[in-house]
């Protein structure tokens, strides 16, 4: 497939999970056309290599043999080595970075960031490493110091001491590390003592005023988002958060921001404080004896939301998407109401409004800005309806046609909204159609000066004058500054 074409590349990779669908993450890895097969035994491997190339072969796909390695014990894959004890970075990647230049304009800056990003889950600490040098992406903002040059070469030191990263087992438990410290948050995702991911970012000013508890539970939140495939797994479900504090001799792998030394102490008490508010809701269920989600939907708040298509064999599981089910069929029936209620007093300020071809039509203009000298306070005073016109033409079911005069620039076709019917044979015409600019701006020049006065703005007197504008009637006339009249309309002498 040509890479050229439109969509190319992500069609070929639908195609290739298509046809993998059944065995992804099981045995085998796609991304485009590099095709990672893993197995636990050569024999085992052997078997999923003969099912791989038969659905190539199949699908009349071919793979080419010198691009080929087959039964490896340990291979390069997208940037990183994976082998029996783990995942680490492609020491020619580390080469790379740690031969980076010092960056002297924001496109050197960005690629050296890009490349060290990429490998972020390996680095404890990265965001806080690094952010000296993001805080020189913003507008206008690079400046290379001492500052950006110790952080630079502190990234390099890091990236080249990055770990090998244990492969995450979903049968088994996982333990969340979480650290909190004045500008940053970190964690590190553990099974059985070894790392699987680091995550680390630094706080803007706004968090930074927060308490350290409130830290680590926006810390908890953001990882138990980013890494919800691995705590969630597929046969278990990440359902409960142990809080457990480890002091600083033996806070070696979360202490990710190398904060300050933890106290000497073997156990740290901690005081919650509750705001009155929150005190009040609780008080105010406490006669219930239940909380106030199972209170408004009558169960227990899940802890993770599972989609509605999950085909689980686990009986609590299906039990619980079928409540799901029932519960989100209810609220929507609840907002089917609603709108049809709020669809019921709408529509009685509604008419059915339809004019037929030949109708005399007053023409509103109201979607279109007045503009004279100034923007004015009073434009919901000046003309509303203009016309009569005839009706041309229906277009649609709720436009219409109108015969409007020649020296006219705004386009003939209206919404029904915008026409009023004439009633009776007899009218006092409104003023003739007022010329608007290709903004949609209406035109006004003036006619004549109907009077003037002197008003106080601030320490200043000002000359004003009334003015009667063209194509309007008399009692459309404004009150203008002479010195914006004068300036605006050098010509106009009344």
């Amino acid at each position: 497939m040509p890479v050229g074409l439109t969509n190319a590349l992500s069609t070929f990779q639908d195609l290739m999970n298509d046809i993998f669908q059944a065995h992804l993450r099981k045995f085998i890895l796609v991304f485009f056309d590099d095709i990672l097969i893993y197995s636990s035994s050569l024999e085992e491997h052997i078997h999923h290599l003969k099912i791989i190339l038969s659905l190539l072969r199949q699908h009349q796909l071919f793979a080419k043999l010198s691009k080929c390695y087959f039964s490896q014990p340990e291979i390069e894959f997208l940037g990183h080595i994976i082998n029996a004890d783990g995942v680490k970075v492609d020491p020619s990647k580390i080469r790379s970075m740690t031969e980076w230049p010092l960056p002297s304009n924001i496109k050197e800056l960005i690629g050296f960031l890009g490349l060290t990003g990429y490998y972020r889950k390996f680095v404890q600490g990265y965001g806080i490493l690094s952010r000296p040098l993001t805080e020189l992406l913003k507008k206008n903002a690079f400046t290379w110091s001492h500052a950006t040059t110790t952080a630079f070469h502190n990234l390099k030191i890091a990236m080249t001491q990055t770990p090998v990263l244990a492969f995450p087992d979903l049968t088994k438990d996982s333990v969340l590390e979480a650290d909190a410290c004045e500008n940053g948050i970190g964690a590190v995702l553990m099974q059985q003592g070894r790392p699987i991911a680091f995550f680390s970012q630094p706080l803007g000013p706004r968090a930074t005023t927060l308490s350290t508890y409130e830290k680590e539970m926006l810390l908890i939140s953001q990882v138990v988002t980013r890494w919800r495939h691995y705590l969630q797994g597929h046969h278990s479900s990440f359902g409960q958060i142990t809080k457990a504090y480890k002091k600083g001799s033996k806070n070696k792998v979360d202490d990710v921001l190398l904060r300050r030394p933890h106290p000497s102490v073997e156990c740290l008490s901690i005081t919650v404080t509750t705001p009155l508010l929150a005190r009040e809701i609780v008080a105010s269920y406490e006669g219930f004896k239940m909380s106030p989600f199972k209170d408004l939907y009558g169960y227990e708040p899940p802890y993770l939301a599972f989609p509605s298509t999950v085909i689980t064999s686990v009986a609590s599981v299906e039990e619980y998407l079928k409540q799901r089910y029932e519960v989100l069929n209810l609220l929507r029936e609840n907002l089917h109401k609603a709108q049809e209620i709020m669809k019921l007093y709408d529509d009685t300020k509604r008419v059915d409004r339809s004019f037929d071809v030949g109708d005399m039509v007053y023409l509103k203009l109201h979607p279109y800005r007045h503009s004279s000298i100034a923007l004015r306070k009073n434009v919901k005073l000046s003309a509303t309806y203009y016309g009569p016109f005839p009706v041309l033409q229906k277009i649609g079911v709720v436009a219409y046609k109108l015969q409007l005069p020649l020296i006219s620039r705004i386009h003939p076709v209206f919404h029904v909204s915008q026409l009023k019917k004439k009633i009776g044979t007899t009218h006092t015409p409104s003023p003739s159609l007022p010329v608007v600019d290709y903004e949609g701006q209406i035109i006004l020049h003036p006619a004549v000066i109907l009077d003037s006065r002197t008003v106080a703005r601030g320490r200043c007197q000002v000359d004003q004058l009334i003015i009667q504008w063209k194509n309007a009637s008399a009692e459309n006339s404004t009150w203008e500054d002479y010195a914006n009249v004068h300036a605006h309309f050098p010509n106009f002498n009344p």
